[in-house]
């Protein structure tokens, strides 16, 4: 009996195995197989879905968030920016327009003004010789009727008109006469000329010409005397506003 069972079992051995191992086989290669398709399906499900998939989709998301965002607010932000920049060059244009526009001649003030010593630039007359410069222009003078194009100056005898082409000014000549010397027929007519420079709206540069002449039977006398006749008297003086 022991014999015959073990013989069997020799014999059934073999074909177990084979019927075992090819269904085996077949079952774990198959199932290996679907396994291992199914691990490259996920995988490529995973990469795909997940890598590929959310990587997209965030790569999509990330790129319509730039664009939405940071092109859009960047785009919104530099016209903006733009636009401010244009504001303020246009508004920096009407500064240099209120930078280049002229702002006028220098207009000395209203009221009196006193004047300074008398400096003689050139007397062919010889009459500083006999008398004191300044005693040939006045102390003060009084300006007037100030405006662009000219004002008036008075010395107590007289307003005079003077043109005025900033910075400069002239004004109309004017006649005086005055006795030479006591007892002697000798009348000095004196055609004075003033004119200067405003250098602000208190300091003027004054400047005199004065023309002379001598008519009288007693006019040779002063000619003997050293002076000249007719001639010309030039100087200058300062002027200051304030009396």
């Amino acid at each position: 009996m022991r014999s015959s069972f073990l013989f069997l079992l020799a014999a059934c051995t073999p074909d177990l195995t084979d019927k075992a191992s090819p269904d085996g086989g077949d079952a774990v290669d198959t199932a290996s197989g679907d396994d291992g398709g199914g691990g490259a399906g996920d995988g490529a499900g995973d990469g795909g879905d997940g890598g590929a998939g959310d990587g997209s989709a965030d790569g999509a998301d990330g790129a319509d968030g730039s664009g939405d965002g940071g092109a859009g607010d960047g785009t919104a932000d530099g016209t903006d920016g733009a636009g401010d920049g244009a504001d303020g060059g246009a508004d920096g244009g009407g500064g240099a327009d209120g930078g280049d526009g002229d702002p006028g001649p220098i207009l000395p003030v209203e009221g009196i003004w006193s004047t300074g010593a008398f400096t003689v630039g050139s007397d062919p007359c010889g009459l500083t010789n006999f008398e004191d410069p300044d005693n040939f222009i006045p102390d003060a003078l009084t300006v007037s009727a100030v405006s662009a194009s000219g004002f008036t100056l008075d010395d107590g005898s007289g307003p005079v008109s003077c043109g005025y082409t900033a910075p400069d000014f002239a004004c109309t000549p004017t006649t005086t006469e005055r006795d030479a010397a006591p007892g002697l027929d000798a009348v000095l007519t004196l055609d004075t000329a003033l004119s200067g420079e405003v250098r602000g709206e208190s300091s003027i540069d004054g400047a005199v010409d004065i023309e002379v002449t001598c008519d009288g039977g007693s006019c040779f006398l002063l000619e003997l005397a050293g002076l000249a006749f007719p001639c010309t008297l030039t100087g200058a003086f300062p002027l200051n506003a304030g009396g």
